[in-house]
């Protein structure tokens, strides 16, 4: 290409056949952007890329490493905003990730499973519940959750790979109380709770005055919801068993069964208290304010977007589809 130009580039672009389209000219702005690249850096060929900026600098990486060291528990959101409190920038949530993962942190949690859990019941079991259900809206399930003074201490943090994530603070236990929900295919229903445990009399109890109202009549080739009820083998759900079945059975007609021993797998309210958990976690530090029934409420109601859809989709990762 010449020094100087007398056509204009509409006139060039014309005489240039389109790469990628038969029977068209190159469009006017490519030419335009040659040319300004030819009178700026006196030729056309690609600049070199210029090496791919840092997502932060050392700086502020040392004040994320900082505040993940005293509080390891805190969200990536709540990193950024101690970062920008620091040093006066607010960096992304993703971008505060990369770089955590880049410096090889990660979020830990361990499972358990329990060794007393035995398959052959567990066969025996969904059997039984394949011998009732005919639509996974029939079951329904009941069972307690505890919480107390740390039910709203984060468990997981952030720490670097290989080593353990230890914090010093006193630890206080304060009043414990026990959650008895019921649990079918849309969501949580009705929950019951008081300070300490549930023997076996105050849970006949709960049964009957806040779990069986939502309790309808099995009937064979006519499936309706909650015809079915299913609680695990704790001591106090079967130490009035008989009372129990009269009462869910004999009154309501639904169905009463029993899932194998520690089997919690196949129970969705155990993933449904997972999720009561993690809200009353995340809003626990203004939860406080509040009644206790208020702060169960607002967690049994909050801890899904979509309660039906997330019931659905925990049926099925139990097996009941």
């Amino acid at each position: 290409m010449s020094e100087k130009c007398c056509m204009s580039a509409a006139a060039i672009a014309w005489c240039i056949p389109s790469p990628r389209f038969k029977d068209e000219a190159v469009h006017v702005a490519t030419v335009e952007r040659v040319l300004k690249r030819k009178r700026t850096f006196g030729h056309v060929r690609d600049n070199l890329h210029a090496p791919r900026a840092r997502l932060m600098s050392l700086e502020h990486w040392l004040i994320v490493a900082e505040v993940v060291k005293k509080k390891p528990f805190l969200y990536l959101c709540e990193i950024a905003a101690a970062v920008d409190e620091r040093c006066g920038k607010l960096y992304a949530m993703n971008i505060i990730s990369k770089e955590l993962r880049r410096h090889q942190y990660s979020r830990k949690e361990m499972r358990r499973q329990a060794r007393q859990r035995n398959n052959y019941k567990r066969y025996l079991y969904h059997k039984e519940v394949a011998e009732y259900m005919e639509h996974p809206s029939q079951l329904c399930f009941a069972d307690e959750v505890g919480q107390d003074g740390r039910g709203s201490q984060r468990r997981r943090g952030w720490g670097p790979k290989g080593e353990d994530i230890v914090i010093t603070e006193y630890l206080n236990r304060g009043v414990h109380i026990s959650v008895l929900a019921l649990y079918g295919y849309e969501g949580f229903l009705a929950f019951d709770w008081k300070e300490g445990g549930y023997d076996g009399g105050a849970f006949l109890s709960a049964v009957e005055l806040t779990i069986c109202p939502h309790l309808q009549r099995y009937v064979k080739g006519h499936p309706k919801p909650n015809s079915i009820f299913i609680i695990d083998n704790c001591p106090a759900h079967k130490k009035y068993e008989k009372e129990l079945r009269e009462l869910v059975e004999g009154r309501r007609g639904a169905k009463l069964l029993f899932l194998a021993p520690y089997s919690p797998i196949d129970n969705p309210i155990e993933m449904a208290f997972n999720c009561f958990k993690a809200c009353w976690r995340r809003h626990g530090m203004w939860l406080t304010a509040l009644p206790m029934h208020d702060r169960i409420y607002f967690c049994i109601t909050n801890c899904y977007i979509d309660p039906k859809a997330a019931a659905v989709h925990t049926y099925a990762a139990c097996g009941y589809s």
